[in-house]
């Protein structure tokens, strides 16, 4: 930045939840100025906050960066087409809190019971089909996944319902709908937009996957229903981003290659395929492959997992958890494999989980030399 050294933080264990759940995180320092920080945001497709220590609800230019981004989210998604979602976590779930409450008003935020500070259970209020997270549950399904594990507090500040609901703007923009009890009174743990794809936890679910030896982990729940709760949060997010119009570098060069022309099921029509590929557009590392496959979940596929023919070339295959392929052995031969690729040239494949193929054997089928 024109020679100025910008520092900011993000502990691992973020980068780690979202990664597992498919995405390619992109830091944004908190620091940059509003141009810089528009531009940053205009090449992603969602936005993660964090927020890792208290002193940040009293830094001015996080909590002005942190408005800023959150109008961005909101003028975007306010536009006919557009998708970005935004999920906040622990502080930074504290932080927008205290970023939508009404200027000059009634405080919105008080110290946070110690009920709240340890494990406690989670419940809503809320019909499931007014929710995005939970709009395919019913409301006994609900109830019961908050029910079955507990959750952490993480901030310092907690908001109860009462003082939610009496903010004018924050409960104009956010529905609450995850409660928690504390000497008597309702907290508010969990808030979803009213309108865009907005949502706040004031836990850390990264924690619960990723963090075992921090002061507080014994606090966590990292039971098996806490875990499952907090993937759901990370794919839900992720999955919303997937429905953003911005492209980043790696999207627009990511150019997936169709030629085949659906009329021909036959060898001789596959080698056609080849020969007008050759023969319209050439056969070189600059239109062919390049391909990035990374940090994917991909189960339960009929046939293969990820499959390639020749325009798999000069791709990166990695990071990727694959399986339950071709369970029910609908298909036979030698297609069949977590990973089926033919003529993989200079292509990466590594860091791959790959198992339950059915009975094709193995996991990886690699066809060599061109046809």
């Amino acid at each position: 930045m024109d020679g100025q050294e910008l520092k900011s933080s993000i502990a691992q264990s973020h980068v780690k939840y979202l990664e597992a759940a498919g995405a390619l995180v992109i830091p944004i320092c908190y620091r940059l100025d509003k141009n810089e920080l528009k531009e940053a945001l205009s090449r992603v497709h969602g936005l993660y906050i964090s927020g890792e220590t208290p002193e940040l609800l009293n830094d001015e230019q996080y909590m002005k960066s942190l408005k800023l981004a959150m109008h961005f989210a909101e003028t975007f998604n306010g536009e006919p087409g557009n998708h970005f979602p935004v999920l906040f976590t622990g502080y930074g779930y504290t932080a927008v809190m205290q970023a939508y409450s009404n200027p000059g008003g009634k405080p919105a935020l008080q110290a946070t019971p110690k009920e709240l500070t340890t494990a406690h259970y989670v419940r809503t209020d809320y019909n499931p089909s007014e929710t995005f997270l939970f709009d395919e549950h019913t409301r006994e399904e609900v109830q019961l996944i908050f029910t079955s594990h507990k959750v952490v507090h993480e901030g310092h500040l907690a908001i109860s319902e009462e003082d939610f609901m009496n903010q004018r703007v924050l409960s104009a923009s956010f529905v609450p709908v995850g409660i928690a009890r504390a000497k008597k009174e309702r907290f508010v743990v969990m808030v979803e937009g009213t309108t865009y794809p907005f949502l706040g936890v004031a836990n850390r679910p990264d924690k619960v996957l990723y963090t075992f030896d921090h002061p507080d982990s014994d606090l966590v729940d990292h039971s098996s229903d806490a875990r499952t709760h907090a993937q759901r949060i990370a794919h839900f997010i992720v999955d919303q981003a997937r429905l953003s119009p911005h492209k980043t570098l790696k999207d627009v060069n990511m150019v997936v290659y169709h030629k085949w022309d659906n009329t021909r099921g036959s060898t001789s029509g596959y080698y056609g395929t080849i020969d007008r590929a050759i023969a319209e557009d050439g056969w070189t590392k600059e239109n062919i492959g390049s391909h990035i496959v990374r940090n994917n979940y991909i189960h339960h596929c009929g046939q293969t997992g990820i499959v390639g023919s020749l325009g798999c070339a000069f791709s990166r295959i990695e990071n990727n958890e694959i399986h339950d392929i071709n369970m029910d052995a609908y298909w036979g031969g030698c297609e069949m494999a977590g990973i089926k690729f033919h003529a993989p040239i200079d292509v990466v494949i590594k860091g791959n989980h790959i198992y339950r193929c059915g009975d094709i054997g193995t996991g990886l089928q690699i066809t060599s030399g061109l046809a």
